[in-house]
């Protein structure tokens, strides 16, 4: 692992555990409750799940919360826009060789294209 990372250039630590912790992170933000990922990692108490991911709450509520009207209109228009801009990132579209797709934004107007190829 640590020769294949090194040859994509990653300089962090690479360790099996990492895959682990990764893919358990991405449970938790997609929405997996704390309960139910304490149970896929065989952890005999949900505190060691909690206080490993814990963390991770503050961005899922502030995403949960955005979709709030009533919260979403004291947030900025900019704000906004700087959020939707990251949501299209984090598809990672550009690792995906099906589809091709323009972003841009710029003058508070953003631009997305998405082309099937």
């Amino acid at each position: 692992m640590r020769l294949r990372a090194k040859t994509a250039g990653i300089t962090k630590r690479v360790h099996a555990h990492l895959l682990r912790h990764s893919w358990a992170t991405h449970m938790y933000v997609a929405g997996v409750d704390i309960a139910t990922l304490a149970t896929l990692l065989g952890h005999r108490d949900v505190q060691t799940t909690f206080q490993t991911y814990v963390h991770l709450a503050d961005e899922t509520l502030k995403r949960a919360s955005m979709r709030n009207p009533l919260v979403r209109q004291y947030v900025s228009p900019s704000e906004t826009l700087q959020t939707v801009k990251d949501v299209i990132e984090n598809l990672r579209l550009l690792q995906d060789e099906r589809f091709e797709y323009k972003l841009n934004v710029e003058d508070n107007l953003l631009y997305f294209q998405l082309k099937v190829k």
